[in-house]
């Protein structure tokens, strides 16, 4: 029965990097998000978010990376430009404010593609002036995890996104530990 549905399957053709790419619209889509992308994982979530966030406002922003039969595999030149270089930060926004009573070991996922992690706040708290205080031109954006909402520990997530918005800096939030509701 599997080595039929196999036989079936191997049939057909999908270019898997299209089929992550339409997911990842409709996941934006029925979250209400600017973008959206399946990983294996919160470290590997964390890290491409950075990377993504860190081209924002760079020319990959106005390249069109689709990938299609015409221009496969695909073309690396400009895009990878930037992307390959990382580490290396120079030139770019690369600082992401956490609050410190938020602090967790995948946190340092942001730090492989060469960003800097802004701690502001205690262990205990933080406002939303701490995080006020810290976004500069080299901020990249403001990283908020859900799980502390509910222990009332740091700046509630509404808080913290009329902040980040009025500063024009996105928000990354990890809400794995609120998925699905266990309220």
């Amino acid at each position: 029965m599997v080595m039929e549905a196999m036989k079936e399957a191997a049939k057909s053709f999908c270019h898997l990097t299209e089929l992550n790419d339409r997911v990842g619209e409709r996941i934006a889509e029925i979250i209400g998000a600017e973008a959206g992308m399946v990983t294996s994982g919160a470290a590997a979530s964390m890290m491409a978010a950075a990377a993504a966030c860190m081209m924002k406002g760079t020319d990959v922003e106005e390249i069109d990376i689709h990938f299609d039969m015409e221009n496969y595999p695909y073309e690396y030149d400009e895009w990878q430009r930037l992307m390959w270089r990382l580490p290396d930060t120079r030139g770019l926004r690369h600082e992401f404010i956490m609050q410190r009573c938020h602090r967790n070991p995948y946190l340092n996922s942001f730090t492989i593609p060469g960003d800097k992690l802004v701690w502001v706040g205690s262990e205990d708290q933080c406002s939303p002036e701490d995080i006020e205080n810290a976004i500069n031109e080299k901020t990249v954006a403001v990283v908020h995890l859900y799980q502390y909402d509910a222990l009332r520990r740091g700046v509630l997530l509404e808080d913290l996104l009329g902040t980040a918005r009025r500063h024009g800096v996105p928000v990354i939030v990890d809400d794995a530990s609120g998925c699905p509701d266990l309220g």
